[in-house]
């Protein structure tokens, strides 16, 4: 508005200069020379003096408006270059819908070339190559971008999804530490970062991620995200006391066993885990009670087959006439919990194998009682039954015809979260991945 005044008041005094020569030029010729003298007529030099201002301010008015006319040229120019490169960027998604990579990428770098600003254009450029299977390409589209700004968190959780297509689990690991340290609260990224750490065996900073989630959720008051990390919590301190062990730091596996202990009393791995470093502590001349002491313990807390089973092979390595030791052993778990089955049926068949019919039968009336009927239980029965009629070699032959099977099926254990089946205890389930999950099953099942 200002620059239209000026120019109007300018030219208003061009146009009367301009009159005022047209009417008298010889007279004006003569004021003029007298008016650019010092002495001449105050009036008609500023007369002069507001002719001149006025063509200045014409002149700046025409320069401006040719400088606008071509910076808006340019302007028009870039505006028609990204309305294309959006046209490309079009063309691009369908290439891509039609799994065309090839072309949806040369049609993303035409794009990128039109409008090199546009970080949108570049984010959906590296989802194709993730998608065309070419995440090291993918990788270097990221790295340029972040030269521009590397502060950006679009790209930043674009490397964290190539770095995992690519496998490269170290940098990966990197990257989380360096998202964390950016922001420190996102359980998106700790749970990625646990997650890595896991899969890499790096159990001692796996824990120490899971506390800071178990504190966030503690934090949000969510009961069961504790019960969950709390469960991995004891996982990692396990598999950190495993790697202790195997390393030779015996104190700090120890240590690691006695915190998560602590923590969780029915985590049978534990316990088992206790007892196998006692049975090879060498320099303990005890060595076997203290194992079986470990075991004891852990029935106590969580009762499974396997702490009987482990306990009958630890008393007889001690010694092969320990069978008394083994019964009382059997006896005092039955005692304690009347209603494992698993205790009573592995004492009954140990009873069967020394040839304790007597306590076999109350076993198995015991089962009779409680209305536990499962096959383990039949098999029982009708060993039992030839058994006590002395005809071994018959019953041992009626005993797979009984059961359909050219052998005596094998006890075997079975994941409680999945169902699968293993031929002993393990403290990992290798199909599902949980921990503390095995115990003795009750089916007939033929492991190959």
């Amino acid at each position: 508005m200002t620059y239209r005044f000026l120019l109007l008041f300018g030219l208003l005094f061009l146009l009367l200069f301009s009159y005022l020569l047209y009417l008298n030029p010889e007279f004006l010729t003569l004021r003029l020379a007298a008016g650019l003298e010092t002495r001449g007529t105050l009036p008609f030099f500023i007369l002069i003096s507001f002719a001149a201002g006025g063509l200045g301010v014409l002149f700046l008015f025409v320069a401006r408006s040719v400088f606008y006319y071509f910076y808006g040229f340019k302007e028009r120019k870039g505006r028609r270059h990204v309305q294309q490169a959006v046209q490309e960027a079009r063309q691009a998604m369908e290439y891509r819908l039609a799994a065309d990579y090839k072309k949806a990428v040369k049609k993303l770098k035409r794009a990128l070339k039109l409008d090199s600003g546009n970080q949108e254009i570049r984010q959906l450029l590296v989802r194709v190559r993730l998608e065309a299977g070419e995440p090291q390409r993918a990788m270097e589209v990221i790295e340029e971008a972040l030269k521009n700004d590397p502060d950006d968190s679009r790209f930043q959780w674009l490397k964290v999804e190539v770095l995992q297509a690519m496998g490269d689990n170290l940098r990966l690991i990197n990257q989380l530490m360096y998202l964390k340290g950016r922001y420190p609260k996102n359980v998106a990224i700790l749970n990625l970062l646990v997650t890595g750490l896991m899969g890499q065996s790096y159990w001692r900073e796996a824990i120490d991620v899971w506390q800071e989630l178990a504190e966030i959720a503690k934090g949000a008051k969510n009961k069961k995200e504790q019960g969950e990390i709390a469960v991995q919590l004891d996982n990692c301190r396990y598999e950190l006391a495993v790697q202790q062990w195997q390393a030779g730091e015996r104190e700090e596996a120890r240590q690691t066993l006695k915190e998560l202990l602590d923590k969780n009393q029915k985590f049978v791995p534990a316990y088992i885990l206790q007892a196998a470093m006692e049975e090879q502590d060498r320099q303990n001349p005890k060595r076997i009670e203290a194992a079986l002491a470990a075991l004891k313990q852990g029935y106590r807390r969580q009762p499974n087959a396997w702490f009987l089973l482990e306990g009958e092979r630890l008393l007889f390595t001690e010694s092969e006439k320990n069978e008394e030791k083994v019964e009382k052993y059997y006896r005092k778990a039955v005692s304690r919990y009347p209603d494992y089955w698993p205790a009573r049926l592995l004492f009954a068949f140990f009873c069967l194998r020394h040839q304790r019919l007597e306590r076999a039968a109350e076993m198995l009336l015991e089962f009779k009682k409680q209305g536990i009927n499962n096959p383990l239980v039949k098999i029982l029965a009708g060993e039992l039954s030839y058994r006590q009629s002395h005809q071994l070699n018959e019953a041992a032959d009626q005993f797979k015809k009984a059961i359909g099977l050219e052998e005596a099926p094998p006890l075997v254990f079975v994941c409680g979260h999945c169902r699968r089946y293993a031929p002993s205890w393990r403290p990992r389930c290798p199909e599902c991945g949980h921990y503390n999950t095995y115990e003795l099953s009750a089916d007939l099942v033929t492991l190959t």
